[in-house]
């Protein structure tokens, strides 16, 4: 324990500001296990255990009290530096400078598949460009664009019913007239005609990703996927030979995706793999409803690339 008091009549030496041992007794009683103190002037520090009976005078007390907040005051100037040095600290140890930006060309694969259709996935090759920044050690934002084809192959249609098939390739009058000119049999359908089909979506891609980092160089990632329909197309293999059919104009303009995934990143180097979660369905006019019923495009992708501060 320890108090701050002033007393003006305490003797000094000739040497000045100096450590002595120091005995205060008033009445004739000593305190008990005094200590040391410092001369300051007129202020002493004086450590003791016992108190009770110091006789303090009003100019003592406003000393007393002044020097008290002085203390506090002192107290709260060492932690506010104790905490300027921890942050010191951490600003050292930091893993990303806020706000730095980021650029980098984009690599990789995309693996797509539709759902409803009894198909293939389809696998081709993506290219684009990222911006990247941080905003603390365990958060940042990065914008990619990109080009893919997507789609699937070798697709059967599993999902339309004998009846709703045969409507899709046969008018009312057609059917009527084929079942009155044999006895009411109804018009058989073609065994071709389920498949196999070639669906190709060329796409622009626009990813917007929240990044976190547990450590220093592994993320997670997630945000949204939009892609753009440049041009779409589906090719009808038979036995005659195969068809093409441009199919643009019955899809949605643009697709979304829910993201989710993870990336490693060193100086320079990005690596990074997702997966996209259909949130809309593909086709967008009757026709289109009539033909991919309500289909969705999911999407896997592996990229890399080579990063370099642009800011």
């Amino acid at each position: 324990m320890f108090l701050l008091i002033c007393n003006d009549e305490a003797n000094h030496t000739s040497q000045g500001n100096k450590r002595q041992a120091f005995k205060w007794e008033p009445n004739g009683n000593e305190i008990k296990k005094s200590g040391k103190f410092f001369f300051m002037r007129n202020v002493c520090i004086i450590f003791a255990k016992n108190f009770e009976r110091m006789p303090f005078g009003s100019r003592q007390l406003t000393t007393f009290i002044y020097m008290k907040r002085l203390l506090f005051g002192l107290l709260a100037l060492m932690l506010a530096s104790q905490s300027i040095s921890a942050q010191e600290w951490r600003d050292e140890n930091r893993w990303h400078d806020p706000f730095d930006i980021y650029a980098a060309p984009v690599g990789g694969l995309v693996v797509s598949h539709m759902t409803k259709f009894d198909s293939k996935t389809a696998v081709s090759p993506y290219v684009g460009g990222m911006i990247q920044t941080y905003f603390t050690n365990h958060w940042g934002m990065s914008f990619e664009l990109g080009f893919s084809q997507q789609g699937s192959y070798n697709a059967w249609d599993k999902f339309h019913s004998d009846d709703e098939l045969r409507n899709l390739l046969y008018t009312k009058e057609q059917q009527k007239r084929y079942m009155e000119e044999n006895g009411g049999e109804e018009v058989p359908i073609p065994s071709e005609s389920r498949g196999p089909y070639d669906y190709s979506f060329t796409c622009m891609n626009t990813l917007y990703k929240v990044r976190y980092y547990p450590i220093r160089n592994f993320c997670f990632t997630a945000g949204f996927l939009f892609n753009v329909h440049l041009k779409s197309k589906v090719t009808k293999e038979n036995s005659s030979g195969s068809s093409e059919n441009e199919i643009t104009n019955h899809l949605h303009k643009r697709t979304a995706h829910v993201l989710g995934g993870f990336g490693y990143e060193t100086k320079n180097l990005y690596v990074e793999g997702y997966y996209g979660f259909p949130l809309t369905g593909l086709a967008k006019s009757d026709f289109g409803e009539k033909r991919l019923g309500n289909a969705r495009m999911h999407v896997i992708a592996l990229t890399v690339g080579y990063r370099f501060k642009v800011y």
